[in-house]
């Protein structure tokens, strides 16, 4: 009964509502969810479709070369030199053989496992002897191996070709692997081992290797085969041989994969089937490991695709989709307008009144001569516009401007910490002083678990409430997730995509994030677009800065942060500021600068921070003199004792 009790506009809103938009925004929800997992999912099944043909082209360059030892070994006057142990006259043969089969090694053995012959010097040294040995032993050999740093020398020509072909210098991108070498000889190549028979009985063996490192044609092969994508051979987690491309559009060989990809595919031994992020840009991707003739992992074989690349047919979808919805949804309105226009009417003319009196325009009056509910409705609008028009003259008679500030400021202040806790081995003093338009500097500190606390300084980009209001979800987020990560170039990671996801248009904030350990009294730090703090080492009498690269927070969700670390020696100073320290200016419109407080530190790193702090404010001042002051100024100094 309650139902029929509500006013005509709102049974024509429920009755839509239930009837139209509530029925097609699922349906349109559904389809969509649909629509995604379906199209990923064909895409996925794809790539897998793709790494098969990889695997095919693989196998067939190993097929390749197993063909060509096994003509060799089947020719007479290979075997009848080898039984004569003199394989000089076939010099010419075999580098011939080499140069067809794109080798880079031949090596011939004699049945003992002496050495007869090589293509690339006269050295009666020799790798992979394990698998030599089982060949001789009748054994077919065609596998991936990794010959030792030490093997490649051994079968290298004297100008050391092969080593430094696979020679990989490691190079640094996001979110892979950390290195810690420079370089390294990987030596992973398709080996070959087929042994020469002369009436069922082994006279020897002639074996084949071809390097994979910087070797390009299986890799450009399988692109040109599946027609798309790229593809990549790895020793271990570390690009060999790939088609793709780094930023500076150069092939990426020494980069290295993804941990959860390593984790995944080297140490657990499974497929790879799902996104992943490659050098720089996220793929559709698929990994598979590739194991050696022990059967042990050794790298991995990759084929994948820009997740961009798929996303204009995603796009069209969804659009078809949205048309159709929205083609539904005009139609439905249209067939609800035409069979209650006449009820609907009066509830247009004031919604029309109603926007023009939400513009601002609070002198209009609605008129609907009605004595139902749509006459009480008008009647109440209009004695609340006139009463919001007095209300809006007395605002406007008020210095609204002034209490904003004051509340701005109030949330300011209490954000801030009052005083730090006390930190073994650290001294720590602040100071921040308010410009008269209240901005977004802030910093806070937190202890953490084992040990550690976090401090921080940051930098709103705005003013007055909005900034307040701003820096208040950023010192929650940063606190929530210091607890979370014990990696600051995590926990600006994780802080940035939440920000950005609460920031509204044009918001963002630098911020300068720092753990200290008590233990070992390593600073690990991480610079989110905020001005570089200075290090001062007073026995050395030098400064340098605790500089890292990465975007304020706010500004995309796609920004990368990284981490760097640095163990406070005693005495040490660290000087935390806000653009406002620097950029302070004098009558002349010349900035206090970064120079002076080096100078004011470099005379005063005896004194205890919080003395610091109030001789850099007096050297402020006295730059300043009569100029006002147009921005926060907000200062940290740690001092290790």
């Amino acid at each position: 009964m309650r139902l029929f009790s509500l006013s005509i506009s709102k049974k024509l809103l429920i009755l839509f509502l239930v009837a139209v938009l509530l029925p097609l925004f699922f349906i349109t929800l559904v389809t969509l969810r649909l629509v995604e997992s379906t199209m990923s999912q064909y895409n996925q099944d794809e790539i897998k479709t793709n790494l098969k043909a990889a695997w095919g082209i693989y196998d067939s360059e190993m097929e390749r070369i197993l063909d060509g030892a096994r003509i060799l070994a089947s020719l007479s006057p290979v075997k009848e030199a080898v039984l004569r142990k003199d394989i000089k006259g076939l010099r010419e043969k075999f580098l011939m053989a080499k140069a067809t089969l794109d080798a880079d090694v031949v090596d011939v053995f004699g049945a003992y496992g002496e050495v007869l012959y090589k293509t690339n010097n006269y050295s009666d040294q020799y790798s992979l002897a394990p698998l030599v040995r089982e060949a001789l032993k009748g054994e077919v050999i065609a596998s991936t191996e990794v010959l030792s740093p030490r093997e490649v020398e051994i079968e290298d020509d004297g100008l050391f070709t092969y080593t430094k072909q696979c020679t990989i210098f490691y190079r640094y991108t996001p979110r892979a692997r950390a290195f810690r070498v420079e370089k390294s000889v990987m030596g992973m190549a398709l080996v070959t081992i087929y042994p020469l028979l002369e009436d069922y009985e082994v006279i020897g063996a002639i074996m084949v290797i071809k390097y994979l490192a910087r070797n390009y044609s299986i890799v450009d092969k399988i692109t040109e085969t599946v027609g798309e994508g790229t593809s990549t051979i790895f020793q271990n987690d570390v690009r060999i041989s790939t088609n793709v491309m780094d930023q500076s559009n150069k092939r990426a060989v020494g980069t290295q994969v993804s941990e959860d990809v390593y984790n995944h595919v080297i140490k657990e031994g499974k497929p790879w089937n799902q996104r992943a992020f490659v050098v720089n840009d996220w793929y559709i991707s698929s990994y598979e490991p590739i194991k050696n003739h022990a059967g042990e992992i050794i790298g991995m074989l990759y084929v994948g695709t820009k997740e961009k690349f798929f996303i204009p047919l995603r796009r069209s979808m969804v659009t078809q989709i949205y048309l159709i919805a929205s083609g539904a949804l005009v139609v439905s309105i249209f067939l609800s307008l035409l069979f209650s226009r006449t009820i609907t009417r009066p509830i247009v003319q004031i919604i029309e009144k109603s926007k023009i009196i939400a513009k601002g325009d609070l002198e209009t009056k609605i008129d609907v001569e009605r004595r139902d509910e749509l006459g009480d409705l008008a009647t109440a609008l209009n004695q609340m516009t006139s009463q919001l028009l007095e209300v809006r003259k007395d605002l406007l008679a008020k210095n609204r401007m002034a209490r904003e500030l004051e509340i701005a400021y109030t949330i300011q202040q209490r954000l801030l910490v009052e005083e730090f806790p006390t930190v073994m081995g650290l001294e720590i003093a602040s100071d921040s002083l308010p410009a008269t338009e209240v901005g977004g500097d802030f910093y806070d500190f937190l202890k953490l678990t084992d040990g550690k606390s976090h401090i921080v300084i940051g930098d709103v980009a705005g003013k007055g409430m909005s900034a307040a209001m701003f820096m208040g979800i950023v010192r929650s987020i940063i606190r929530a997730e210091s607890t979370e990560s014990p990696d600051a170039a995590e926990v600006m990671r994780k802080s940035n995509r939440l920000v950005c996801l609460d920031a509204k248009s044009g918001m963002f904030v630098t911020v300068f994030y720092a753990t200290f350990d008590e233990r070992t009294a390593v600073l690990e730090y991480c610079n989110a677009g905020h001005a570089y703090p200075l290090l001062y080492d007073p026995g050395k009498e030098k400064f340098e800065y605790l500089n890292t690269e990465g975007r304020p927070l706010g500004i995309t969700e796609e920004s990368t942060y990284e981490s760097k670390t640095h163990r406070l020696e005693a005495g040490q100073l660290v000087i935390l500021y806000t653009d406002g320290i620097v950029e302070s200016v004098d009558a002349s419109n010349t900035p206090f600068g970064e120079e002076r407080i080096r100078e004011v530190i470099a005379k005063s790193s005896d004194a205890s921070p919080r003395e610091i702090i109030q001789k850099i404010k007096a050297s402020i001042a006295t730059h300043s003199g009569t100029a006002p002051q147009s921005d926060d100024m907000t200062l940290i100094v740690l001092k290790r004792v």
